[in-house]
């Protein structure tokens, strides 16, 4: 992990250390919060891990070399061709939650992506609803 850090760093990756664990976390198949205590990574996939490194470190968006970007309280499938969710999205979902709380009617927001739409149901974010 100490050299996809230094590789991360040495190309401009703000948070490096984190994104290095993020990796290392996938190759293993474990959650960051458990590295510490999982198995050494085998040769197998320490390469792996040497190759998702070099991708990042060519700035590939991490989320893509996962599969996976978080939003909100979900966790979404994302790949090449597909746009990662930004923060000021999840702000501008969570203000949108807001307004639909306390409303009487279904309320659906239709999020185009790239190379199709997701429905994300409102009510789902607000309980007692739909």
């Amino acid at each position: 992990m100490a050299r996809a850090t230094r590789a991360l760093t040495a190309a401009g990756i703000a948070s490096a250390r984190v994104e290095a664990e993020l990796l290392a976390a996938y190759v293993l198949g474990v959650p960051r919060g458990r590295l510490a205590l999982a198995d050494d990574l085998s040769a197998d996939q320490l390469a792996r891990l040497d190759g998702l490194t070099r991708r990042r470190a060519a700035h590939e968006p991490l989320q893509h070399l996962t599969g996976r970007a978080g939003f909100r309280h979900l966790e979404l499938s994302v790949g090449p061709g597909v746009f990662v969710p930004r923060p000021e999205t999840e702000l501008l979902a969570g203000w949108g939650v807001d307004q639909a709380r306390g409303r009487p009617t279904r309320w659906w927001w239709t999020c185009a992506a790239a190379r199709g739409r997701s429905r994300w149901r409102w009510p789902r974010s607000c309980p007692g609803r739909g």
